[in-house]
């Protein structure tokens, strides 16, 4: 039951992180194609408007996919404040679970809130580097790992106030990683595709085939990382 509930939290990160990017190319009249829950095989969909809402076989993910043609129709500071607007709710709900921290603590400080964000988010940027160690440790597997800490936390929890709290803090901490991951300057990601369209806001756009080739070549590099680890996780996860 604990493990659905860990994937219920990854599920309402990144489905709201995504919902973040539709609204915000609803509010500037941009077409959205399509919005995902889940990757993998369609399971149902329907229909609103022009935009096919999409459920899928695996739960962990969830995309927006904008029409590349309305999307260039829009000035290049829309398209950053689409591409900014998924991180945006990553930090929304990381003030909002971790205030409910607080109150549950009795000693709720907007002042203090906003300086244990501050000091988790410089936290995971410093120790962003240290991801590659991860990534190539074939002594443990992180996935199941992090699952049976969810299990363990949440079940040590109980029910009622106290489950409460650890289920705040596991939200807090995931969307502060899917938050500061999604910053990072790196083409593919959203902070790389608003580092790459900001010389555009100042009428000095980059050329549009560097601009192409970069998210290509990061993409590949990302998913192909993302495969790889997985694969490994769940390798090494049977066999330990």
């Amino acid at each position: 039951m604990n493990y659905i509930v860990f994937i219920l939290i990854i599920l309402i990160a990144v489905v709201l992180h995504e919902f973040g990017h539709f609204l915000a190319a609803k509010a500037f009249n941009v077409k959205v194609d399509s919005f995902n829950i889940g990757f993998w095989k369609k399971i149902c969909s329907f229909k609103i408007s022009d935009t096919e809402f999409n459920l899928r076989v695996i739960p962990l993910g969830g995309s927006c996919a904008i029409n590349d043609k309305s999307f260039e129709k829009i000035s290049p500071l829309k398209q950053i404040l689409i591409f900014a607007a998924g991180p945006a709710v990553n930090l929304l709900l990381m003030f909002v679970f971790i205030s409910i921290v607080n109150l549950m603590n009795g000693n709720f400080d907007f002042i203090n809130v906003i300086s244990t964000i501050w000091n988790g988010i410089v936290a995971l940027l410093g120790s962003f580097l240290s991801m590659f160690d991860v990534v190539f440790d074939f002594s443990q597997s992180t996935l199941k790992e992090n699952f049976v800490l969810a299990d363990q936390v949440l079940g040590a929890a109980g029910n009622g106030a106290e489950w409460i709290y650890q289920f705040s803090m596991l939200s807090y901490a995931l969307n502060a990683a899917l938050f500061v991951f999604n910053i990072l300057p790196i083409p593919a990601l959203d902070g790389g595709q608003i580092a790459l369209n900001l010389p555009a806001v100042f009428g000095k756009p980059l050329k549009p085939e560097f601009v192409q080739k970069a998210n290509i070549c990061f993409y590949c590099f990302i998913m192909g990382l993302t495969v790889f680890v997985l694969v490994k996780d769940i390798v090494v996860g049977l066999i330990i």
